[in-house]
């Protein structure tokens, strides 16, 4: 977090299992696009580690401590 202007970033790193990642792939692309709607939502990305991983990184950021709580309560992300 950016003490000066209360932005809030984070990286989060998945791996899934062989057999579940063209499943954890498809899920993360369904969420980064309601992700990205979200009010104050900046940056909301997947990323696919080297090919056979089954590694995922997703990069958030957030403009505010406010944009952050409108993302976590997300519903529709929370069912997904």
């Amino acid at each position: 977090m950016n003490a000066d202007h209360g932005e809030i970033a984070a990286c989060v790193r998945i791996v899934a299992k062989p057999e579940r990642v063209s499943d954890v792939l498809d899920l993360l692309t369904r969420m980064a696009g309601l992700a990205a709607r979200d009010e104050g939502t900046e940056i909301w990305a997947v990323h696919r580690g080297r090919r056979g991983s089954g590694e995922f990184f997703l990069y958030e950021f957030f403009r505010d401590r406010a944009a952050f709580d409108l993302h976590q309560r997300n519903e529709a992300l929370n069912t997904l």
